[in-house]
């Protein structure tokens, strides 16, 4: 993948929406094709040197034809022309990435050893935004392994108070002890 491309391709778009104000329906339509050219195989259809620019440029015009977007249908056309089409799946990712960060929002992921309640899911929200100063989105998945507790991937930074990580300290403190 080359993220220099994706990265400039996904602010141009960003930009360019911001301009129009337009950001939360150019997020919904890029989001959108992203998820379909991943599952589709529409991604490796453009990466293919194997097809024409000719049959490509007809797959983006009937793309073009359901997108109420002219944003959309004028990127999809300049992807193709620069043969970067196939990135559009790591460019909508990006483009998310962009709009949330210019909407001071913050994606944590949450691990629980169980499914929390709606009061505890609150708890742990309302936790996260005092630590991130701002709204966040909360992926929760569960994960039994750690016991108890909670781990919390915010960003690079790891908050781990499981009961899983507390045996293991535990555990390397006891290993430096000396028994007479």
């Amino acid at each position: 993948m080359d993220t220099i491309a994706v990265n400039r391709y996904a602010q141009a778009l960003f930009d360019t929406a911001r301009a129009r104000g337009e950001e939360q329906k150019i997020r919904d339509d890029i989001s959108l094709l992203g998820r379909v050219f991943k599952a589709s195989g529409l991604e490796a259809f453009f990466e293919s040197p194997r097809f024409s620019y000719e049959s490509k440029r007809k797959v983006v015009d009937e793309i073009c034809k359901k997108s109420s977007s002219g944003i959309i249908a004028r990127f999809l056309g300049l992807l193709l022309l620069k043969s970067r089409a196939g990135l559009l799946p790591q460019i909508a990712l990006k483009y998310e990435e962009l709009f949330k960060a210019s909407k001071g929002i913050t994606t944590c992921e949450v691990f629980l050893a169980v499914e929390p309640s709606k009061e505890l899911s609150a708890s742990i929200r309302e936790h996260l935004e005092r630590i991130t100063g701002g709204d966040v989105e909360m992926n929760i998945h569960t994960n039994e392994k750690i016991l108890g507790g909670v781990e919390i991937r915010i960003a690079h930074r790891m908050i781990d108070v499981s009961f899983l990580s507390g045996l293991n300290n535990l555990t390397e403190s006891l290993e430096f002890v000396k028994v007479t």
